[in-house]
Protein backbone atom coordinates (compact mmCIF):
# COMPACT_ATOMS: atom_id res chain seq x y z
CA UNK A 1 0.00 0.00 0.00
CA UNK A 2 0.97 3.44 -0.59
CA UNK A 3 1.59 6.20 1.66
CA UNK A 4 0.07 9.75 1.51
CA UNK A 5 2.47 12.97 1.06
CA UNK A 6 -0.03 14.87 2.48
CA UNK A 7 -1.26 13.22 5.57
CA UNK A 8 0.93 10.68 6.15
CA UNK A 9 -1.57 8.03 6.17
CA UNK A 10 -1.02 4.51 4.30
CA UNK A 11 -3.62 3.11 1.72
CA UNK A 12 -4.58 2.88 -2.04
CA UNK A 13 -3.77 6.00 -3.53
CA UNK A 14 -5.90 6.58 -6.64
CA UNK A 15 -5.01 7.65 -10.20
CA UNK A 16 -7.58 8.48 -12.64
CA UNK A 17 -8.55 10.81 -15.77
CA UNK A 18 -10.83 13.35 -15.46
CA UNK A 19 -12.31 15.70 -17.60
CA UNK A 20 -11.75 19.87 -17.79
CA UNK A 21 -15.08 22.07 -18.85
CA UNK A 22 -15.57 25.31 -18.43
CA UNK A 23 -18.39 26.40 -16.09
CA UNK A 24 -20.21 29.29 -15.43
CA UNK A 25 -21.53 29.75 -11.68
CA UNK A 26 -20.71 26.23 -10.74
CA UNK A 27 -22.27 24.40 -13.71
CA UNK A 28 -19.97 22.57 -16.12
CA UNK A 29 -20.30 23.98 -20.00
CA UNK A 30 -17.65 22.89 -22.42
CA UNK A 31 -14.88 20.45 -22.41
CA UNK A 32 -11.97 21.88 -22.70
CA UNK A 33 -9.52 18.52 -22.32
CA UNK A 34 -8.40 15.92 -19.76
CA UNK A 35 -6.36 16.16 -17.05
CA UNK A 36 -4.80 13.16 -14.97
CA UNK A 37 -5.41 13.02 -11.05
CA UNK A 38 -2.67 11.40 -9.67
CA UNK A 39 -1.80 10.06 -5.87
CA UNK A 40 -5.10 11.16 -4.40
CA UNK A 41 -5.79 10.18 -1.04
CA UNK A 42 -9.09 9.14 0.38
CA UNK A 43 -8.78 10.46 3.60
CA UNK A 44 -7.77 13.89 3.12
CA UNK A 45 -8.69 14.15 -0.67
CA UNK A 46 -5.49 15.42 -1.70
CA UNK A 47 -3.88 14.88 -5.08
CA UNK A 48 -1.98 15.75 -8.10
CA UNK A 49 -3.10 17.04 -11.03
CA UNK A 50 -0.94 16.97 -14.50
CA UNK A 51 -2.04 17.90 -17.88
CA UNK A 52 -2.90 14.34 -19.89
CA UNK A 53 -0.98 14.68 -22.93
CA UNK A 54 2.01 15.90 -20.21
CA UNK A 55 0.71 12.62 -18.49
CA UNK A 56 1.05 10.53 -21.80
CA UNK A 57 4.39 12.16 -22.76
CA UNK A 58 6.13 10.77 -19.59
CA UNK A 59 3.64 7.08 -20.17
CA UNK A 60 5.19 6.40 -23.32
CA UNK A 61 8.66 6.88 -22.10
CA UNK A 62 8.79 5.20 -19.01
CA UNK A 63 7.25 2.05 -20.51
CA UNK A 64 9.30 2.87 -23.68
CA UNK A 65 12.49 2.61 -20.76
CA UNK A 66 11.31 -0.36 -19.25
CA UNK A 67 10.22 -2.58 -21.74
CA UNK A 68 13.81 -2.57 -23.05
CA UNK A 69 15.69 -3.58 -19.93
CA UNK A 70 13.88 -6.92 -18.73
CA UNK A 71 16.78 -8.97 -18.00
CA UNK A 72 16.97 -8.95 -14.19
CA UNK A 73 13.87 -9.58 -11.60
CA UNK A 74 14.69 -6.14 -10.15
CA UNK A 75 14.03 -4.86 -14.35
CA UNK A 76 10.70 -7.35 -14.20
CA UNK A 77 9.63 -5.33 -10.85
CA UNK A 78 9.81 -1.89 -12.13
CA UNK A 79 8.11 -3.11 -15.47
CA UNK A 80 5.08 -4.23 -13.81
CA UNK A 81 5.27 -1.13 -11.16
CA UNK A 82 4.91 1.35 -14.22
CA UNK A 83 2.19 -0.89 -16.19
CA UNK A 84 0.32 -0.51 -12.85
CA UNK A 85 1.00 3.25 -12.86
CA UNK A 86 -0.15 3.78 -16.12
CA UNK A 87 -2.83 1.31 -16.33
CA UNK A 88 -1.09 0.08 -19.52
CA UNK A 89 -2.55 -3.25 -20.11
CA UNK A 90 -1.57 -3.31 -23.41
CA UNK A 91 1.60 -3.15 -22.84
CA UNK A 92 1.49 -5.89 -20.03
CA UNK A 93 -0.09 -8.17 -22.60
CA UNK A 94 2.62 -7.64 -25.06
CA UNK A 95 5.56 -8.24 -22.60
CA UNK A 96 3.97 -10.99 -20.37
CA UNK A 97 5.20 -13.74 -22.44
CA UNK A 98 8.68 -12.50 -22.38
CA UNK A 99 8.78 -12.23 -18.79
CA UNK A 100 6.97 -15.97 -18.24
CA UNK A 101 9.97 -17.57 -20.53
CA UNK A 102 12.30 -15.42 -18.69
CA UNK A 103 11.29 -15.64 -15.07
CA UNK A 104 8.60 -18.87 -14.42
CA UNK A 105 11.31 -20.33 -11.78
CA UNK A 106 11.13 -17.08 -9.67
CA UNK A 107 7.33 -17.51 -7.73
CA UNK A 108 7.48 -14.05 -6.39
CA UNK A 109 7.81 -12.38 -10.84
CA UNK A 110 5.01 -14.73 -11.30
CA UNK A 111 2.79 -13.91 -8.44
CA UNK A 112 3.47 -10.19 -9.36
CA UNK A 113 2.03 -11.04 -12.96
CA UNK A 114 -0.85 -12.32 -11.22
CA UNK A 115 -1.30 -9.44 -9.01
CA UNK A 116 -0.97 -7.18 -12.27
CA UNK A 117 -3.61 -9.28 -14.73
CA UNK A 118 -5.70 -9.37 -11.36
CA UNK A 119 -5.52 -5.61 -11.57
CA UNK A 120 -7.20 -4.77 -14.88
CA UNK A 121 -9.81 -7.80 -14.02
CA UNK A 122 -8.47 -10.41 -16.27
CA UNK A 123 -9.00 -13.37 -14.25
CA UNK A 124 -8.11 -15.79 -16.64
CA UNK A 125 -4.51 -14.48 -16.68
CA UNK A 126 -4.61 -13.77 -13.56
CA UNK A 127 -5.37 -17.68 -12.12
CA UNK A 128 -2.71 -19.11 -14.21
CA UNK A 129 0.35 -17.09 -13.17
CA UNK A 130 -0.88 -17.27 -9.08
CA UNK A 131 -0.91 -21.23 -10.01
CA UNK A 132 2.73 -21.14 -11.42
CA UNK A 133 3.90 -18.49 -8.26
CA UNK A 134 3.71 -21.32 -5.50
CA UNK A 135 2.60 -20.77 -1.86
CA UNK A 136 4.74 -18.25 -0.11
CA UNK A 137 3.55 -15.46 2.16
CA UNK A 138 3.86 -12.87 -0.54
CA UNK A 139 2.23 -15.21 -2.64
CA UNK A 140 -1.09 -15.45 -0.52
CA UNK A 141 -1.25 -11.93 0.43
CA UNK A 142 -1.57 -11.42 -3.39
CA UNK A 143 -3.90 -14.30 -3.93
CA UNK A 144 -6.14 -12.55 -1.20
CA UNK A 145 -6.08 -9.11 -2.81
CA UNK A 146 -7.04 -10.76 -6.10
CA UNK A 147 -9.77 -12.87 -3.89
CA UNK A 148 -10.81 -9.19 -2.50
CA UNK A 149 -10.76 -7.61 -5.90
CA UNK A 150 -13.15 -10.36 -7.00
CA UNK A 151 -15.39 -9.65 -3.43
CA UNK A 152 -14.88 -12.51 -1.66
CA UNK A 153 -13.88 -11.02 1.19
CA UNK A 154 -14.26 -14.79 2.94
CA UNK A 155 -11.96 -16.42 1.02
CA UNK A 156 -9.41 -14.23 1.50
CA UNK A 157 -9.73 -14.15 5.25
CA UNK A 158 -8.05 -17.40 5.51
CA UNK A 159 -4.90 -16.33 3.83
CA UNK A 160 -4.29 -13.51 5.38
CA UNK A 161 -4.70 -15.37 8.84
CA UNK A 162 -0.67 -16.16 8.91
CA UNK A 163 -0.15 -12.46 9.48
CA UNK A 164 -2.05 -11.87 12.56
CA UNK A 165 -0.53 -15.55 13.94
CA UNK A 166 2.90 -14.47 13.54
CA UNK A 167 2.58 -10.79 13.32
CA UNK A 168 3.86 -10.00 10.58
CA UNK A 169 3.75 -5.80 10.43
CA UNK A 170 5.00 -5.36 6.46
CA UNK A 171 1.82 -7.31 5.66
CA UNK A 172 -0.65 -5.16 7.86
CA UNK A 173 -1.99 -3.28 5.27
CA UNK A 174 -3.68 -6.24 3.80
CA UNK A 175 -5.84 -6.64 6.77
CA UNK A 176 -7.06 -2.91 6.21
CA UNK A 177 -8.21 -3.94 2.35
CA UNK A 178 -9.66 -6.95 3.91
CA UNK A 179 -12.02 -5.03 6.33
CA UNK A 180 -12.68 -2.70 3.52
CA UNK A 181 -13.57 -5.79 1.58
CA UNK A 182 -15.84 -6.88 4.09
CA UNK A 183 -17.77 -2.95 4.87
CA UNK A 184 -18.28 -2.77 1.01
CA UNK A 185 -20.44 -6.12 1.60
CA UNK A 186 -22.44 -4.17 4.50
CA UNK A 187 -20.52 -7.15 6.77
CA UNK A 188 -19.68 -4.39 9.59
CA UNK A 189 -19.71 -7.22 12.32
CA UNK A 190 -16.71 -9.03 10.45
CA UNK A 191 -14.51 -5.53 9.27
CA UNK A 192 -14.95 -4.72 13.16
CA UNK A 193 -13.13 -7.81 14.41
CA UNK A 194 -10.48 -7.52 11.53
CA UNK A 195 -9.80 -4.01 12.80
CA UNK A 196 -10.19 -5.62 16.33
CA UNK A 197 -7.58 -7.87 16.21
CA UNK A 198 -5.44 -5.19 14.58
CA UNK A 199 -4.95 -2.94 17.81
CA UNK A 200 -4.80 -6.08 19.61
CA UNK A 201 -1.65 -6.82 18.15
CA UNK A 202 -0.94 -3.07 17.29
CA UNK A 203 -1.86 -1.15 19.82
CA UNK A 204 -0.32 1.91 17.68
CA UNK A 205 -2.38 1.58 15.07
CA UNK A 206 -5.51 2.67 17.14
CA UNK A 207 -4.38 6.17 16.54
CA UNK A 208 -3.52 6.44 12.82
CA UNK A 209 -5.13 8.03 10.42
CA UNK A 210 -6.12 5.28 8.10
CA UNK A 211 -7.23 3.09 10.70
CA UNK A 212 -9.44 5.98 12.58
CA UNK A 213 -11.01 6.53 8.90
CA UNK A 214 -12.07 2.55 8.17
CA UNK A 215 -13.37 2.58 12.14
CA UNK A 216 -15.23 6.18 11.22
CA UNK A 217 -16.93 4.22 8.00
CA UNK A 218 -17.85 1.00 10.26
CA UNK A 219 -19.65 3.07 12.71
CA UNK A 220 -23.15 3.33 12.61
CA UNK A 221 -23.71 1.38 9.58
CA UNK A 222 -24.67 -2.27 10.29
CA UNK A 223 -25.46 -4.64 7.61
CA UNK A 224 -25.99 -1.46 5.37
CA UNK A 225 -24.17 -2.20 2.12
CA UNK A 226 -21.88 0.16 -0.06
CA UNK A 227 -23.46 1.11 -3.31
CA UNK A 228 -21.50 2.38 -6.03
CA UNK A 229 -24.08 5.21 -7.60
CA UNK A 230 -23.55 5.73 -11.26
CA UNK A 231 -25.13 8.72 -12.97
CA UNK A 232 -28.10 7.89 -15.33
CA UNK A 233 -27.93 11.51 -16.97
CA UNK A 234 -26.38 10.78 -20.43
CA UNK A 235 -23.03 13.45 -21.93
CA UNK A 236 -24.34 15.95 -23.84
CA UNK A 237 -22.27 15.44 -27.58
CA UNK A 238 -19.53 18.01 -27.83
CA UNK A 239 -21.70 18.80 -31.20
CA UNK A 240 -24.85 19.73 -29.33
CA UNK A 241 -23.33 21.44 -26.32
CA UNK A 242 -23.88 24.84 -27.94
CA UNK A 243 -27.69 24.13 -28.72
CA UNK A 244 -28.16 22.55 -25.53
CA UNK A 245 -26.22 24.79 -23.44
CA UNK A 246 -27.47 27.99 -25.42
CA UNK A 247 -30.86 27.52 -24.73
CA UNK A 248 -30.46 26.21 -20.71
CA UNK A 249 -28.32 28.86 -19.64
CA UNK A 250 -30.59 31.98 -21.25
CA UNK A 251 -33.85 29.76 -19.13
CA UNK A 252 -31.60 29.68 -16.13
CA UNK A 253 -30.58 33.00 -15.95
CA UNK A 254 -34.81 34.22 -16.50
CA UNK A 255 -35.55 32.35 -13.68
CA UNK A 256 -32.50 33.62 -11.10
CA UNK A 257 -34.14 36.76 -12.47
CA UNK A 258 -37.37 36.51 -11.67
CA UNK A 259 -36.72 34.57 -8.18
CA UNK A 260 -34.72 37.82 -7.53
CA UNK A 261 -37.55 40.13 -8.33
CA UNK A 262 -40.14 38.30 -6.80
CA UNK A 263 -37.96 38.56 -2.94
CA UNK A 264 -38.05 42.71 -4.04
CA UNK A 265 -41.46 42.76 -4.19
CA UNK A 266 -42.59 40.40 -1.55
CA UNK A 267 -46.37 40.98 -0.24
CA UNK A 268 -47.32 41.93 3.12
CA UNK A 269 -50.03 43.08 5.42
CA UNK A 270 -49.71 45.86 7.65
CA UNK A 271 -52.42 45.14 10.86
CA UNK A 272 -53.08 46.96 14.24
CA UNK A 273 -54.50 45.48 16.28
CA UNK A 274 -55.61 48.01 18.89
CA UNK A 275 -58.58 49.90 19.31
CA UNK A 276 -57.08 53.70 18.09
CA UNK A 277 -54.84 54.47 15.22
CA UNK A 278 -50.72 54.94 15.11
CA UNK A 279 -48.26 55.84 13.06
CA UNK A 280 -45.44 53.08 11.65
CA UNK A 281 -42.32 54.21 10.01
CA UNK A 282 -41.14 51.06 7.73
CA UNK A 283 -38.53 51.17 4.47
CA UNK A 284 -38.28 54.54 4.76
CA UNK A 285 -42.02 55.60 4.50
CA UNK A 286 -44.43 56.33 7.09
CA UNK A 287 -47.75 55.16 7.23
CA UNK A 288 -50.86 55.58 9.43
CA UNK A 289 -52.04 52.18 10.42
CA UNK A 290 -56.23 51.94 11.42
CA UNK A 291 -57.45 49.27 13.61
CA UNK A 292 -59.02 46.62 11.50
CA UNK A 293 -57.67 47.89 8.29
CA UNK A 294 -54.67 45.74 7.03
CA UNK A 295 -53.18 47.21 4.53
CA UNK A 296 -50.75 45.69 1.88
CA UNK A 297 -47.79 46.87 0.65
CA UNK A 298 -44.63 45.46 -1.17
CA UNK A 299 -41.05 45.78 0.21
CA UNK A 300 -37.88 43.40 -0.43
CA UNK A 301 -37.08 40.04 1.67
CA UNK A 302 -34.58 40.77 4.75
CA UNK A 303 -34.40 42.16 8.00
CA UNK A 304 -36.88 44.79 8.52
CA UNK A 305 -36.62 47.44 10.76
CA UNK A 306 -39.96 49.17 11.56
CA UNK A 307 -40.28 52.61 14.35
CA UNK A 308 -43.41 53.19 15.77
CA UNK A 309 -44.89 56.54 17.02
CA UNK A 310 -47.03 55.22 19.84
CA UNK A 311 -45.45 54.95 23.36
CA UNK A 312 -47.24 51.27 23.96
CA UNK A 313 -45.58 49.69 20.76
CA UNK A 314 -42.03 49.39 20.45
CA UNK A 315 -39.77 48.78 17.62
CA UNK A 316 -38.32 46.45 16.20
CA UNK A 317 -37.50 44.23 13.22
CA UNK A 318 -38.81 40.94 11.85
CA UNK A 319 -37.06 38.53 9.05
CA UNK A 320 -39.38 38.48 6.44
CA UNK A 321 -37.35 35.75 4.23
CA UNK A 322 -38.38 33.09 1.69
CA UNK A 323 -36.01 30.55 0.35
CA UNK A 324 -34.54 31.67 -2.73
CA UNK A 325 -34.63 28.59 -5.23
CA UNK A 326 -38.38 27.64 -4.83
CA UNK A 327 -39.29 31.83 -4.16
CA UNK A 328 -40.85 32.34 -7.48
CA UNK A 329 -43.48 29.19 -6.47
CA UNK A 330 -44.36 30.17 -3.07
CA UNK A 331 -47.26 31.95 -2.46
CA UNK A 332 -46.51 33.18 1.42
CA UNK A 333 -48.16 35.76 3.44
CA UNK A 334 -46.83 37.80 5.75
CA UNK A 335 -48.46 39.88 8.01
CA UNK A 336 -46.93 42.08 10.23
CA UNK A 337 -48.67 43.31 13.23
CA UNK A 338 -46.53 45.56 15.59
CA UNK A 339 -48.48 45.88 18.48
CA UNK A 340 -48.84 41.70 19.06
CA UNK A 341 -52.37 42.22 19.75
CA UNK A 342 -54.39 41.60 16.80
CA UNK A 343 -56.40 37.72 16.97
CA UNK A 344 -55.95 36.29 13.34
CA UNK A 345 -57.94 32.91 12.41
CA UNK A 346 -58.07 30.88 9.20
CA UNK A 347 -61.09 29.52 8.49
CA UNK A 348 -61.13 25.72 6.42
CA UNK A 349 -64.41 24.65 5.04
CA UNK A 350 -65.81 21.79 2.41
CA UNK A 351 -67.80 22.10 -0.67
CA UNK A 352 -69.54 19.55 -3.10
CA UNK A 353 -72.07 19.60 -5.54
CA UNK A 354 -74.02 16.48 -3.20
CA UNK A 355 -72.81 16.77 0.21
CA UNK A 356 -73.27 13.13 1.87
CA UNK A 357 -73.44 15.06 5.27
CA UNK A 358 -72.65 18.06 7.10
CA UNK A 359 -69.06 19.43 6.57
CA UNK A 360 -68.17 21.19 10.24
CA UNK A 361 -65.87 24.49 9.60
CA UNK A 362 -62.34 24.28 10.52
CA UNK A 363 -60.61 27.44 12.28
CA UNK A 364 -56.78 28.37 13.48
CA UNK A 365 -56.50 30.96 15.58
CA UNK A 366 -53.43 33.48 15.89
CA UNK A 367 -51.97 35.69 18.79
CA UNK A 368 -49.31 37.33 20.31
CA UNK A 369 -46.99 37.55 17.52
CA UNK A 370 -45.59 40.60 15.72
CA UNK A 371 -45.05 38.50 11.73
CA UNK A 372 -47.19 35.90 11.03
Amino acid sequence: MDKCPHCGARGQLAHYTAGKYWKFAGISLFSSGRVRIEDECRICRKNRKLDYSEWERRRDLALSERSDHLQTPAEALAFLETVLQYSALEDLQEEAQELTDRFSDNPHIMALLGNAFSHFREWEQADAFFEAAGTTPECECLRAIDALRRGYPAEAAPKLEFIFQEQLSAYRDTLYLLAEAYQARGQMDEAAQVLDRIEKIWPSQAVEPEHKWYRKRNHGKKHLPTLALKSSIPAVPFFAQPVVYGTLIPLLLCYLGVTWWAGQIRPIYLLNGTDAPYDIEIAGKRRTLVPGRPELINIAEGNLEYKTFEPGVPSASVAVKTFWLTRAFQKRTFLLNPDSLALLYTERNGYAKRPLGEIDPQFHFYQARRLH
